[in-house]
């Protein structure tokens, strides 16, 4: 019954589509159209088979790795140009290299270090070509196609 309804609704939008295109079409056209709509129509009556059985949600989600960039500490000792920094880096593809980016807040690049790693922890120590002053710097570390962003402040050292 329903399929019916669907059926003559389906030809009642062909119907007003060909009409409002009549000057355009010729009426043997709108025949062969129809008659091509009802055989598509009764094709898919033909093959389409009732479920009679509850459809079950089974699908599996991959767990992707979230990448993750912590510094410790949050404020940094500046000392003769160069940084000491401690990270721990979670969520490395260790099939994809690692690059940790330093910008400054105008977000020009001011360091950059590619890394090859194996482990979620990593620990290194910036020594950029350039003079670093105080302020607030953002790292970023690049992984494949993942990438995660902190700020970090640097001080001098009194």
């Amino acid at each position: 019954m329903a399929h019916q309804i669907i059926y003559a609704y389906a030809i009642k939008i062909l119907y007003i589509t060909m009409k409002s295109l009549e000057s355009y079409i010729t009426k043997d056209f709108r025949i062969v159209i129809l008659f091509g709509f009802m055989f598509f129509y009764s094709a898919l009556q033909i093959t389409a088979k009732p479920i009679n059985q509850p459809v079950k949600n089974t699908f599996t989600l991959e767990e992707n790795n979230v990448l993750t960039l912590e510094i410790i500490p949050s404020q940094i000792i500046c000392v003769n140009n160069t940084i000491d920094v401690k990270m721990k880096v979670k969520g490395i593809d260790t099939n994809f290299p690692v690059q940790v980016l330093l910008y400054n807040t105008i977000g020009n690049l001011v360091y950059r270090m590619d890394l090859s790693l194996d482990k979620a922890t990593i620990q290194f120590q910036f020594k950029p070509q350039t003079k670093i002053t105080e302020g607030l710097y953002f790292v970023s570390v690049l992984n494949g196609t993942n990438r995660v962003t902190r700020r970090m402040v640097v001080n001098t050292q009194d």
